[in-house]
């Protein structure tokens, strides 16, 4: 595993819901049960982490994976006028991490 770009999903799930002024207090449920996946570490370009949903009052957070890079992702969970996204690669949300 890289040192380098090591991480847990915790902190991939913890930067997308800071964009969205959410926090961990607001989240409703989580898919797999337990909280173990949460803080286990992987390299997001290098293994396989398990997927996930995750579920605020107002979003519901999941994997998103472009080849082998794993990032986390997030859309309303309600209708919205928020702007729709593309998911992966240069023109999505996989980007910014190897721009860290």
């Amino acid at each position: 595993m890289s040192e380098e770009y090591k991480t847990t999903w915790r902190q991939e799930i913890t930067r997308e819901m800071e964009r969205h002024g959410e926090s961990f207090a607001d989240c409703e449920g989580a898919s797999p049960q337990g909280r173990e996946w949460l803080d286990a570490e992987f390299d997001p370009f290098d293994s396989v982490a398990p997927p996930f949903y995750l579920w605020t009052g107002s979003r519901v957070y999941f994997v998103v994976c472009y080849d082998v890079a794993q990032s986390v992702a997030s859309v309303p969970r309600r209708v919205s006028d928020e702007e729709p996204t593309y998911f992966g690669g240069r023109g999505g949300l996989l980007y910014p991490l190897w721009q860290r």
